[in-house]
């Protein structure tokens, strides 16, 4: 295969057969994190630039192209609008992971952090103000729209659903999880033409207002929206299924361990929602699901037990992104065996410990249980912060590990950043 443009590099007739993924039923996973750029959000890129092109509203060399994203469209924008000649301006916030924000930089994107979520609307809301902004500032700016333009919605009635129509002779269940919608009004839209009896499933992350649901915070891109996106107006999905943000790591880690592929937080969530559906699936019946992205871009966040208890178990203090990364480097992972003793009663400890999985308990006077710690729980606190000796011993439950962070470390992060110090202390 010989290409003359990066942009060529689109691979569309890749499903992974899950073998006996959901109670006995084959799943075929269309993934769409082969790309270039890495996403599925690459179509939608292409398909939004060349529709301007068609209607003729966008030269290269004189339009600037503007758009809000938390990551895959950003980048997969910055490569097409290079490409092609466009200045780009993407506006996102601080749920963007940083390896995506650096790879539309190094394509000559100009990027726009917003930094204070708008009261009632969330991050969303400040982008899209500021995107209003830059229209009233930045001379022949067009803005796409991803939420409403429904070139995002075509593209993958064109695209994405034909591709599924030309492999499979039925498709019975089609799971697609739900942020800006154009993906799953698109599919929804040509495979309900295709099969009319197919079932399409929309997945929700907890948080998100898309489908009714209701506004609170998320952590995982890239899923979800906090403000209801004018897109969702064209589908009315069979069913909505909600998944948690823990779900939804937890789903993607076993992924890992039972099929041997790192995939992104939508798609965890979207594998996770095919499970509570198994029971309703019958013998023979085809189950389609849509992986936007792969994971490697989720390696310091999903996959990072540190980031997970500060941002999904919110059991640590009120740390921010760059304390818990100072805190992976610092401290080292440590595998605490079951009945193996990780603080023994009367004896000095020299680290801080956060448990990562598995379970450990903490007794005293003999084998008295007085509390069970888990996945993002904090011992040896006490020891740093009161400079005592435990009076209690912790022994793993279950096989465990924990990241071990030295005191030493910790002590100095404290006195040189007050910042740190009060959110530690919080």
């Amino acid at each position: 295969m010989i290409i003359n443009s990066p942009t060529e590099l689109v691979f569309r007739d890749l499903f992974y057969r899950l073998d006996d993924f959901a109670d006995g039923h084959d799943v075929f996973l269309k993934l769409e994190g082969m790309h270039i750029t890495g996403s599925i959000k690459f179509k939608t890129a292409m398909g939004l630039i060349e529709d301007l092109e068609r209607r003729g509203v966008a030269s290269p060399q004189e339009t600037t192209i503007v758009e809000s994203s938390s990551g895959n469209l950003g980048v997969a924008l910055s490569l097409v609008c290079a490409s092609k000649g466009y200045r780009f301006i993407c506006v996102t916030d601080p749920k963007a992971n940083r390896s995506n924000i650096k790879g539309m930089q190094l394509y000559g994107a100009e990027v726009i952090v917003v930094e204070t979520p708008d009261p009632v609307d969330g991050f969303l809301g400040t982008r899209l103000k500021t995107i209003q902004r830059l229209l009233e500032t930045e001379p022949n700016a067009i803005w796409l729209n991803q939420y409403a333009n429904t070139a995002a919605k075509n593209v993958h009635a064109e695209q994405t659903a034909g591709e599924i129509i030309d492999e499979f002779e039925k498709v019975d269940w089609i799971f697609v999880g739900s942020g800006t919608t154009g993906t799953i009004t698109g599919v929804a839209e040509r495979l309900r033409e295709a099969f009319p009896q197919i079932k399409v499933i929309a997945v929700e992350p907890e948080g998100s207002v898309t489908f009714g649901g209701i506004s609170a915070k998320r952590n995982i891109p890239g899923i979800g929206t906090s403000v209801r996106p004018p897109l969702a107006d064209h589908i009315v999905p069979d069913e909505v299924v909600t998944i948690s943000e823990s779900e939804t790591v937890e789903s993607c880690r076993q992924f890992v361990r039972d099929y041997h592929l790192l995939v992104g937080g939508s798609t965890g969530a979207v594998l996770r929602a095919v499970r509570e559906k198994a029971s309703e699936f019958a013998p023979g019946e085809t189950i389609v699901a849509i992986s936007p992205d792969l994971g490697e871009k989720y390696l310091d966040t999903i996959y990072e037990p540190t980031w997970v208890a500060a941002n999904i178990d919110h059991n640590l203090p009120e740390l921010e992104d760059a304390d818990v990364a100072w805190m992976a480097t610092a401290g080292l992972q440590q595998q605490v065996l079951q009945g193996e003793v990780l603080i023994s009663a009367g004896e000095p400890v020299e680290a801080l410990y956060i448990v990562l999985d598995g379970e450990l308990s903490v007794s005293m006077g003999g084998n008295k249980v007085v509390a069970a710690l888990s996945s993002g729980d904090i011992v040896g606190e006490m020891s740093l912060i009161e400079k005592r000796i435990p009076s209690v011993s912790v022994v793993g439950t279950t096989d465990a590990r924990v990241l071990a962070i030295p005191h030493s470390e910790v002590r100095s992060r404290l006195e040189s950043d007050t910042a740190f110090a009060a959110r530690f202390y919080e």
